[in-house]
């Protein structure tokens, strides 16, 4: 086979990395020589690492491609020893990535260097994939949500301005670095009237656009948590925590917060498309069965610890290529103490400057 065009000395020579949300894993067996081993790497491209006779859990060959005119990194290919005729080649990329083509290159390698493929594994990807780590998202408020184009939110871990859209996980957000940009950029939406925003096109030149802020645009008070801020058009309110994630309130909501009960948030019914079919059973499911299936329980952790959470199924249907869940789920949304603390003080005064109950 002819060997694969080869963009990047290295992964690590990219100066402007984004995070990678796609990806393909491929398990591999079998006797690998030094010589077939210069072979895989020439035929894809692999920069060379280390040699074959190196221990386990060693890299052995690594890869980037670039996206054109700009050092964003869209993909990383790796290839590893795990133990002495157990192969691992991984592919990290980008969401918008076709992993197919890669897939069926890699696998051809793989086998003309005379080894077998024993499994092949590709992570969920859009619509439903979280920005930050590529795993799966089931929404809910004030833990997994989700934020649409239209917004028009810049990505924030590129320095080449690109819309960000997609969903998320609360907690990903707060392990990211990326976690006070994409908090700053959330904010000079929310916080914003009406200005303009520069962003890549699909032509791949910058063009200004005009964006809708939410208006948000006075800032009450930093507690120890993050920052309150208020609508000066509505009774609605914003608290941003420092670590990233940003939670609307609305005045019976801080209401609930200033008299100490805990905040539950939406349940409403919501569709999920499921990148497997888990077939009529589902039906009987309770939550941890659905997380479990969707292997993604780890993430929910803290949610299931504590905050009550509520599941129901409500309707699915399988289809070609997964299967299309409406559930509710609801579970107590993390405030911070000191955030009820604050409207426990202020909001007898907001009510009564505005005729509201309290």
């Amino acid at each position: 086979m002819s060997p694969l065009p080869h963009q990047a000395d290295s992964p690590t020579s990219t100066p402007g990395r984004q995070p990678l949300k796609r990806r393909l894993e491929l398990d591999l067996r079998g006797d690998l020589t030094p010589d077939r081993l210069d072979r895989l790497r020439r035929n894809l491209g692999l920069v060379a690492v280390n040699s074959s006779g190196e221990p386990a859990n060693t890299v052995l060959g690594e890869r980037a491609e670039l996206q054109p005119n700009s050092g964003i990194t869209r993909m990383v290919m790796t290839f590893s020893r795990v133990d002495a005729q157990q192969w691992s080649l991984t592919i990290d990329a980008v969401l918008d990535t076709d992993l197919d083509p890669w897939q069926c290159l890699t696998e051809i390698a793989c086998r003309v260097a005379g080894l077998s493929v024993v499994a092949n594994l590709t992570a969920f990807d859009s619509p439903h994939a979280c920005q930050f780590c590529g795993r799966y998202v089931l929404e809910v408020e004030g833990w997994a949500e989700s934020l649409r184009p239209g917004h028009k939110v810049l990505a924030p871990w590129s320095d080449d301005p690109m819309f960000f859209h997609g969903c998320y996980h609360w907690s990903c957000v707060r392990a990211s670095e990326f976690g006070p940009k994409f908090r700053t950029e959330l904010l000079n939406w929310i916080c914003g009237t009406e200005h303009l925003v520069t962003a890549r096109g699909e032509d791949g030149l910058p063009h200004d656009t005009m964006r809708t802020g939410l208006g948000y645009t006075r800032h009450l008070a930093t507690v120890p948590s993050g920052d309150i801020y208020e609508s000066l058009r509505f009774d609605r309110w914003v608290f941003a925590e420092t670590a990233g994630p940003i939670h609307f309130l609305d005045f019976d909501q801080a209401l609930a917060l200033s008299q100490g009960k805990p905040l539950r948030g939406n349940s409403g019914g919501r569709p999920a498309f499921l990148p497997e079919r888990p077939g009529d059973v589902i039906a009987g499911w309770g939550l941890d069965e659905l997380l479990n299936f969707l292997r993604i329980r780890d993430l929910y952790q803290d949610l299931i610890d504590g905050n009550a959470p509520e599941y129901s199924f409500w309707r699915g249907a399988p289809k070609r290529s997964g299967y299309v869940l409406t559930y509710s789920l609801s579970a107590i949304r993390p405030i911070p103490g000191d955030v009820s603390e604050f409207f426990r003080h202020y909001l007898p005064r907001y009510a009564l400057e505005h005729s509201l109950p309290n």
